[in-house]
């Protein structure tokens, strides 16, 4: 009789773009110019459940020097309210967060994300 070997599969990863929406509101124009320039920047996420605007906020802080723990902006808003309670409930735990892009014309930027699945 032989022995089965059990395989174990390495967790998938996935990853997406999140939308980061009113820039304007945290930094200038020229600084935002500058960020794009140094892109890719790690980042951070942090609920904001406060927020008298969007109870589901999610902050967008940059993990990265020059800017380190500056707040640039909010996850889309149809993002965070998919993203709010899985960050709530300590469901969300992102392995990698970078700005990959700022468009200072529009006020936003792009976060790419990786999840294990």
């Amino acid at each position: 009789m032989s022995k089965k070997t059990e395989t174990k599969e390495a967790p998938k990863t996935r990853t997406f773009e999140i939308t980061v929406k009113g820039m304007t509101y945290y930094v200038t124009i020229s600084t935002m110019r500058n960020m794009a320039k140094k892109c890719p920047m790690h980042v951070i996420f942090e609920r904001e459940p406060n927020n008298r605007y969007d109870p589901n906020a999610i902050k967008v802080i940059l993990d990265a020097e020059p800017w380190r723990g500056f707040h640039i902006g909010h996850v889309a808003r149809q993002t965070a309210v998919v993203l709010a309670p899985q960050m709530d409930a300590g469901e969300f735990h992102p392995e990698e967060t970078w700005l990959m892009w700022v468009n200072p014309d529009k006020s936003e930027g792009g976060v790419l994300v990786k999840v294990k699945r």
